[in-house]
């Protein structure tokens, strides 16, 4: 798998940047630990001019697995395929911590970004998702 053009591994010079931005979300990060994600590599976003417009990061990237989460895209930036990259960098990331990535999900337009990007269904009723390569 090769790193999706245009999504960047946040540093910490873009703190504020990505605490506004998910401030705005439904996944807003305790400050510390938002800092020590960015510290550690496991946030990525795409910029639009100098905004970050779509953003994830890797929570609990422990053991074996990563969890992929926080994916969201600003309403207006939405149906160019920006989720679809950010979660590819994400896997990308974990492939290269020789990690397993896994997920949970239960929105429909998220469910098709996941499956596009190569998860399936560990099993239904805990809707935990695992890409196998």
């Amino acid at each position: 798998m090769t790193w999706p053009n245009s999504v960047t591994v946040v540093s910490l010079s873009d703190y504020d940047k990505v605490q506004g931005f998910y401030e705005k979300t439904p996944f807003a990060r305790e400050p510390d630990v938002l800092r020590q994600q960015i510290e550690q590599g496991l946030v990525v976003a795409i910029f639009c001019q100098r905004q970050i417009v779509a953003a994830g990061f890797l929570d609990s990237f422990t053991g074996v697995t990563a969890l992929i989460a926080g994916i969201f895209t600003l309403p207006s930036y939405r149906g160019r395929g920006y989720a679809l990259k950010v979660v590819q960098a994400l896997v990308h990331l974990c492939l290269s911590a020789h990690k397993l990535s896994v997920l949970y999900a239960d929105n429909p337009v998220a469910l098709r970004v996941y499956r596009r990007a190569g998860f399936s269904p560990l099993a239904r009723e805990l809707q935990l998702w695992q890409a196998r390569w």
